[in-house]
């Protein structure tokens, strides 16, 4: 990662939903360095380079959806919330369910910020705008 950059970490599978998001970056922050992974087990195993590297690199943010195969968002989130070097990334949910349970319990989890996912190009560029606000940048 470039020096003032922030460093994004994106666990998605569905491949219209990675596109969305990366577009939607791309228009919304210069700074912004994108990387994503289709699971929670690639999740898992890229946090783990990042932490092994001479210095680590771990990510500024993790976004995170709940439903992926091999493992699921939940999952994910309670072993970065229990593991001491990786506890204090943030973790954002981006996720298509409406389940006011699912929020609930992610927030019970650890979890920073709870997002659904849009339904149009604007409600991306607006997604992100919040990512952004939720992590104290500005738009650039």
């Amino acid at each position: 990662m470039r020096s003032g950059n922030l460093a994004i970490l994106i666990a998605e599978d569905d491949i219209d939903d990675r596109e969305f998001i990366k577009d939607a970056f791309q228009r919304n922050c210069n700074s912004c360095e994108i990387q994503f992974v289709h699971n929670g087990l690639e999740l898992a195993d890229e946090l783990r380079m990042k932490y092994d590297a001479v210095p680590p690199g771990l990510p500024s943010v993790i976004l995170l959806d709940l439903n992926m195969p091999l493992k699921n968002g939940y999952q994910s989130l309670q072993d970065i919330k229990r593991t001491p070097a990786l506890s204090g990334i943030p973790v954002i949910i981006v996720t298509s369910s409406a389940n006011q349970k699912d929020e609930a319990d992610c927030m019970k989890l650890g979890c920073n910020k709870f997002f659904n996912k849009p339904f149009s190009l604007q409600g991306y560029d607006e997604l992100i705008n919040k990512i952004l606000a939720t992590l104290g940048q500005t738009r650039n």
